[in-house]
């Protein structure tokens, strides 16, 4: 099996390089308070008392792998209070702790917590939020080979009578395409064929008809697919009937030599072959072009001798460069496919090695913090420098770094106050 190491989005893309700074500059901001911290706010969660967009966003970037199943809680606590107000959906505090609470099941690995937040919280999210969500949820479950779960709700989406509203960018149904095809494939079993077959219905295919090269190299992964798992016929009926109109390329002639010798006709499997060199020579060019790909090359060695093999297997040996191609049929197509999903910009890669995070101005991150999430109900816990007693006016100013401060709950917030003060 052919494994990239990012094979579709980026950390960037995703966000969760921003995450990770982030967290760095809350840590920083914390000092020696951050164990005390968790230690105060999950008092709170699991007490009648009210939580704070500031204090949990500061707890969803502090969380360890162990606590990430805390940010289902959380959500869900944040939601009775927003019914307590009365407000219908998501606020957009809260679809920005979702989006945080998704980065962290990502960092840490975590699918299902992932998919309890997604099942949960997400469908009440605006356009952006639940595309985010979505995007993060599919790319984690791919990249930690939950195959199964990531086709199953690719295919959920994809077939929805509502997938346009909730999906309106074309670019974003493609993606999300993507992610179910090749973790289909990957199943590698009748389920995962089935569901392979399934993203390739005609609704699906309609939704996604502007991009002819897209579901080309899609169905002739699923020819591919069918033969994989002994489907013989069904593979020939996907290269015979569902792809009339695909113009007569090396893929799909490849996928019939290997379809005509898995059922033992190895002569229309060489004459293929045989046609494909002809073109070539006919055509005069002086590039390289294959005939062959690299697992086709292998089974056709083991086909038993005669004139027309062992003239194309002599001539191929001496040629392989010419004729052969390094790739297998499926990292040909998996390639071919998974290009159409990447979003890597140059920005992207120049910070893309997750081993160097570059230092965050945490003013900026203050100032960002404020825009998005307001200040009337906050903790101050991003303003560490200043402490409130929200009984009065005043207003206490604090000159102690957050390390040399001692953390209390005052009417249902978490600050810090230096002893003198408390």
């Amino acid at each position: 099996m052919f494994y990239g190491k990012r094979f579709l989005l980026t950390h960037s893309s995703l966000g969760l390089n921003k995450l990770k700074q982030q967290i760095q500059a809350t840590r920083r901001r914390l000092g020696q308070n951050e164990e005390e911290f968790k230690t105060r706010f999950l008092e709170k969660l699991n007490s009648n008392m009210e939580l704070f967009k500031q204090e949990c966003f500061s707890y969803m970037q502090l969380m360890s792998r162990e606590d990430v199943s805390t940010t289902v809680k959380i959500l869900a606590r944040l939601e009775e209070q927003m019914e307590l107000d009365k407000a219908v959906g998501l606020s957009s505090e809260q679809s920005t702790l979702l989006t945080t609470a998704l980065r962290q099941c990502h960092i840490h690995s975590c699918g299902s917590t992932a998919l309890d937040l997604y099942h949960s919280h997400a469908n009440k999210a605006d356009t952006s939020t639940f595309r985010d969500s979505l995007l993060l949820i599919l790319d984690l479950l791919y990249e930690n080979q939950e195959y199964e779960s990531c086709a199953t709700l690719a295919k959920q989406l994809l077939t929805s009578s509502e997938v346009k509203s909730r999906i309106p960018n074309l670019e974003d149904l493609e993606i999300v395409f993507i992610f179910g095809v090749l973790s289909a494939f990957r199943m590698n079993s009748v389920t995962g064929l089935q569901l392979e077959s399934a993203l390739l219905s005609r609704s699906v295919q309609s939704l996604l008809s502007k991009n002819k090269s897209l579901l080309t190299n899609s169905t002739l992964l699923f020819a591919l697919y069918c033969l994989l798992q002994k489907r013989v016929n069904a593979g020939l009926n996907v290269l015979d009937i569902q792809c009339p109109q695909f113009p007569s390329n090396i893929v799909k002639e490849n996928l019939k030599i290997l379809a005509f010798l898995d059922s033992g006709h190895v002569k229309k499997s060489l004459n293929i072959l045989s046609s494909l060199e002809s073109k070539i020579i006919r055509s005069n060019s002086h590039k390289t072009r294959y005939i062959m790909f690299s697992d086709v090359f292998k089974r056709i060695l083991n086909v038993g001798s005669d004139e027309l093999y062992t003239q194309l297997i002599h001539r191929s040996r001496t040629n392989m460069d010419r004729y052969v191609q390094k790739q297998t049929l499926e990292e040909h197509l998996f390639n071919q496919i998974s290009q159409h999903a990447h979003s890597c910009t140059l920005d992207d890669m120049l910070i893309e090695d997750e081993g160097h995070l570059d230092d965050y101005d945490d003013a900026m991150l203050k100032e960002k913090v404020q825009k998005v999430t307001g200040t009337a109900r906050d903790s101050p816990l991003f303003s560490l420098h200043t402490t409130k007693d929200y009984d009065s006016k005043s207003t206490l100013s604090v000159r102690s770094t957050p390390t040399e401060k001692t953390m209390k709950i005052v009417n249902g917030y978490i600050v810090f106050t230096d002893d003198a003060a408390s």
